[in-house]
């Protein structure tokens, strides 16, 4: 219970007129994570208010100690939404407040939007653009800055200002600082300077040379600054990502046609190279990974160049960087490739071999040469820790055990919290179609003949916007073309397809459906809705969305064995990913707590040791049903006389 004066003093902050469930609640736990100094992790539903909750939370810690708070998110959405809630709070309380909010170095680029084909390079590419034009100094909006540590009265004086004005959204300030002349990223460091609040994507915490720069910008250490990490279940992928790459022939392919242009000769050593990823990959089946220890990556470097390692990174590296600059002097996109593989080669060669595995693997025959980190924790466990409180929280961080070991989180400070769900019978209906599955061992043309058919009668019977999530795209085509031609609007996922355009479809069309793989960009991060409220009216999850049993998975397992034992390896490799993945396609479906439709998970083992994991909610609400029928009933019940009617979005022109 939160005492008379706490609930006061939240009054003074907090900026809506009324609470969400159990969001008094909230804002008193991250109060308490935050006073006390631990590491807090949070499971708490989508649509309580999370982010607002942790920033007066902040603001309450504020009037005991001088600190900071860092904000970190995965999306571009979840900054935006830091912005605007914190210039609420400071339009209620009138506090001074300082914000500095930190997207990549290239969505805060004058020149992308003058040059758009910067925005489509590899980021890495950009950097080395950017940092060619500062040096060269032929960027006017950054020499217009200053020095490092000393800006011009230009700046200077725009950086007064925007402080007076309170915290903006970041689109604001960026046309504010254009408009000057002036680098929106370098003034946005120079406004991080004892800034209250930083808010940024993870690399600004995971990274650390990032990290460390903006600590100095900042001038506060680590451990005085409060951190909150918001979507915190992405947290182990992501940590995994940052060590993680992956290179294909056809970046080879365009090395050589770059060796040749810019007169690099190493046209001979890149074919080489192209001949042995082709040979080393000729007898293995598609998309099926063949594992290779890191000498016999390096081996086949060095054997294709007659050099050892370093030599060639340091050769491709100092190539990379001529042929940018060459091609900003012809005004092309600043590509390298040559670059390109020398950095891959520096990650690999700088890797540990216990925690990383490599590989090769051929798809679509194209080869492609990668190496996977296996440890979450190797990039993140240290910083973690070092804070002065930590907040992780998500509305599927239901599984604390398995945070708290795969981050190497100090145990002796971690609290856990569970917020119930806001959601109902009266919000979602929970089926699953107990007489389909989509285990290995038992797929065929009959199982797929079989669930396309009865997947087609379930989007049949749901009015509305449906989401399909498939464990993979050769399962979606595998069931899809067993499907025929829906009496609707179809979006089929694939690489090229961007949410802004499935968006789009969903306002244009009342009845339609979307068919994307469970754990991609169509399932995680993204909110499918229009002012507040979901564009969708029932989602299915085919399969259960376990991760791909190859040798690169049974390396991932052989690795926790040894450090978690073998009941939680199996559990951390298999079992967790594949509920999160299973939780977060469903999410697509509920945002707020009025919104309202149906969950169907078609496969059978949901039944089994997955059920005996799932969230209570999900245990209390789901039901299954062998006969198609009987979902059918359960379906049509519940949209006549629980669901709001109409569906809950209907056409929009835009």
């Amino acid at each position: 219970m939160l005492s008379t004066n706490l609930k006061e003093l939240i009054q003074l902050f907090f900026p809506y007129s009324n609470f969400r469930p159990y969001q008094l609640e909230l804002i008193g736990i991250a109060y308490n994570i935050m006073k006390n100094g631990r590491i807090g992790l949070i499971s708490a539903p989508c649509g309580i208010g999370k982010s607002v909750s942790v920033l007066v939370a902040y603001m309450l810690t504020r009037r005991m100690e001088k600190s900071s708070l860092m904000a970190l998110t995965r999306t571009k959405n979840q900054i935006d939404i830091y912005s605007r809630e914190l210039r609420a709070i400071w339009e209620k309380s009138g506090e001074d407040i300082v914000l500095a909010i930190f997207k990549s170095r290239r969505d805060m680029c004058a020149f992308v939007k003058e040059r758009p084909e910067l925005g489509k390079i590899r980021y890495k590419d950009f950097l080395a653009f950017c940092r060619h034009l500062r040096r060269e100094k032929a960027c006017p909006y950054y020499t217009e800055i200053g020095s490092a540590w000393r800006p011009s009265y230009k700046a200077y004086r725009l950086c007064v200002e925007l402080r007076r004005s309170g915290p903006i959204d970041v689109d604001s300030f960026y046309e504010r600082c254009v408009a000057e002349g002036l680098c929106p990223y370098e003034m946005m460091k120079i406004m991080a300077y004892k800034a209250d609040v930083i808010v940024g994507n993870y690399n600004y915490l995971i990274v650390e040379p990032i990290r460390e720069i903006l600590l100095k910008k900042i001038g506060v250490g680590i451990e005085n600054i409060h951190c909150v990490i918001d979507e915190a279940h992405n947290l182990p992928k992501y940590s995994v990502d940052v060590s993680s790459d992956e290179m294909s022939e056809i970046s080879i392919k365009r090395a050589v046609k770059e060796s040749i242009k810019y007169q690099c000769n190493l046209e001979n050593e890149l074919r080489n190279l192209k001949f042995m990823l082709d040979e080393v990959t000729k007898d293995i089946p598609s998309d099926e990974p063949k594992v290779l220890s890191k000498g016999e990556v390096i081996a086949l470097f060095e054997s294709c160049f007659d050099a050892k390692i370093e030599t060639i990174i340091r050769d491709l590296q100092e190539w990379g960087e001529v042929i940018r600059a060459l091609k900003i002097e012809e005004g092309v996109r600043p590509v390298s490739y040559l670059g390109r593989i020398g950095d891959f080669l520096s990650l690999i060669s700088l890797s540990d071999e216990k925690s990383h595995v490599y590989y090769v693997v051929k798809e679509n025959d194209i080869a492609r040469i990668g190496v996977k980190c296996l440890d979450p924790s190797s990039n993140v466990s240290g910083i973690l820790n070092a804070p002065k409180s930590l907040i992780m929280m998500s509305g599927t961080l239901w599984n604390f055990e398995y945070y708290t070991s795969i981050l190497g989180l100090d145990h002796t400070r971690v609290e856990t919290y569970s917020i119930p769900s806001i959601y109902s019978e009266k919000n979602r209906l929970i089926l699953a179609d107990l007489s389909v599955t989509t285990k290995f061992e038992e797929r065929s043309k009959r199982e797929f003949k079989k669930i396309a058919e009865r997947l087609s009668r379930y989007v049949k019977c749901i009015d509305g916007r449906v989401a399909i999530y498939f464990p993979s795209y050769e399962l979606m085509k595998n069931i899809v073309d067993y499907m025929g031609k829906l009496e609707r609007e179809t979006i089929v996922e694939d690489r090229a397809t961007r949410v802004k355009d499935v968006i789009k479809t969903f306002l244009d069309e009342e009845n339609c459906v979307l068919m994307a793989v469970a754990g991609g960009k169509l399932s995680e991060g993204i909110d499918l809705t229009y002012v507040g409220k979901t564009l969708l009216d029932g989602v299915i999850i085919v399969g259960l969305p376990y991760p791909k049993k190859d040798e690169i998975y049974e390396k991932q397992l052989k690795y926790f064995e040894e450090k978690f034992g073998e009941n939680k390896a199996f559990e951390y490799s298999s079992i967790v990913p594949c509920i999160n993945t299973l939780l977060q396609a469903a999410g697509r479906l509920l945002r707020k707590p009025d919104d309202q439709g149906v969950i169907i998970v078609m496969d059978r083992r949901i039944m089994g040791r997955i059920f005996r994991r799932l969230p209570y909610d999900w245990k209390r609400d789901l039901r299954g049903h062998y006969k198609a029928d009987e979902l059918i009933k359960e379906i049509e019940f519940f949209q006549r006389f629980v669901k709001h009617s109409p569906s809950t979005v209907r056409k929009y022109t835009l």
